[in-house]
């Protein structure tokens, strides 16, 4: 199902996403060995209060936190704890915010204290992944198209992107059509138009690509256990190309 937002629902949008980018500008500065996941959600939710909207994630499908916070191994949907994070790690940091109706829902992977170079590596190749998804956007690219690069790419680079997970439609609900999804498939042929607005996310990881979810009924991580990297943007697509709502202050697309 193909969604075009009106002018307002794009001014909407825009404005959740801009504060989605601030909230990641912020947590990135602030990471740092000895630091837990919950402050680092605690100061995401004073962040999105303070621009009067409300967390994007909270209480969505019965979530309970403001921030999915995934270390190392977990790729997606990691709960915020009172773990300590540690020189060597690396965190990926995915933010929803809900204002006036409409939602924006960006992501980072940012490295604590100094990192191994595979895992700069991870990091730099996922983040690549998501530039080159976004670069092909135009009227009239099949999402198919936008799975392929980042699926090759990966391959190129000795990644492997994870299956059943991907992008998707945002608006008003978190989650619309199309879903994105990092591997390249012909099913997926949904042609994108002027006017939709739709979040990508490549999920990279260096190991095998075969995931578990851990008993908190929420995280999904590496089974083999090594480190996954995730980046998300969430565009406009414009006769131009894309747009990115949720670009972060200072940040090169």
């Amino acid at each position: 199902m193909v969604i075009i937002k009106t002018k307002n629902e794009i001014k909407k949008l825009t404005e959740s996403n801009f504060i989605a980018g601030k909230v990641l500008t912020t947590i990135a500065s602030e990471v740092k060995p000895g630091l837990t996941t919950l402050h680092l959600n605690d100061l995401a939710e004073q962040i999105i209060i303070e621009h009067d909207a409300v967390p994007g994630f909270k209480n969505y499908r019965h979530f309970k936190h403001t921030l999915c916070t995934s270390v190392n191994h977990q790729i997606i949907h990691g709960v915020p704890s009172t773990q300590k994070l540690k020189s060597g790690d690396i965190v990926s940091v995915d933010v929803g915010v809900l204002k006036n109706g409409y939602y924006g829902d960006t992501a980072i992977t940012i490295p604590v204290g100094v990192i191994d170079k595979e895992k700069q590596r991870l990091i730099d190749v996922t983040r690549n992944a998501l530039l080159k998804g976004i670069a092909i956007v135009a009227t009239n690219t099949r999402v198919g198209d936008i799975s392929k690069v980042i699926h090759e790419y990966a391959k190129v680079n000795d990644c492997r992107v994870i299956f059943g997970y991907g992008g998707h439609g945002v608006g008003a609900i978190l989650h619309e059509d199309p879903f994105i999804p990092n591997i390249y498939t012909r099913d997926h042929n949904t042609v994108l138009k002027e006017g939709m607005v739709v979040a990508i996310e490549p999920m990279i990881v260096t190991g095998s690509d075969e995931t578990t979810k851990e008993r908190d009924g929420w995280t999904i991580t590496t089974k083999d256990g090594s480190p996954s990297a995730h980046f998300e943007h969430t565009i406009l697509v414009t006769q131009y190309g894309a747009r990115v709502l949720s670009k972060r202050e200072g940040e090169a697309i």
